[in-house]
């Protein structure tokens, strides 16, 4: 407003009343839209579905996870391979032990046919 428009103190007084009144309304609805903002009941409700493909898709994830690193850490996979291993070495091993003996024999049939 102007300075050099003066207010009577009626006027002021008025005023100040209808900015109380404006600012209790927007108090109210602020503390509505607070109310419903914070209701965690009511959220749910609004997103049930978001929220239930969500918890399954964290539990296929956690389940996964856990059984994964179970798995690496305990898994029969590992120790399947493991002693498919030992097993490799231990044929190998006998596989050159018969070479060496068939080595030695085949000498033994060359000396003694000539």
């Amino acid at each position: 407003m102007p300075s050099s428009t003066k207010r009577t103190p009626e006027e002021i007084r008025a005023s100040i009343e209808e900015n109380r009144v404006a600012l209790g309304e927007s108090l109210g609805k602020l503390r509505e839209e607070v109310s419903d903002l914070t209701d965690w009941r009511s959220q749910v409700r609004a997103n049930q579905e978001t929220l239930m493909v969500a918890a399954a898709a964290g539990g296929f994830v956690l389940a996964g996870g856990i059984g994964g690193v179970f798995g690496l850490l305990f898994g029969r996979r590992r120790r399947k391979a493991r002693r498919g291993q030992a097993r490799a070495e231990k044929i190998l091993a006998e596989a050159r032990k018969a070479e060496r003996k068939a080595a030695k024999l085949a000498a033994k049939v060359k000396t003694k046919s000539r």
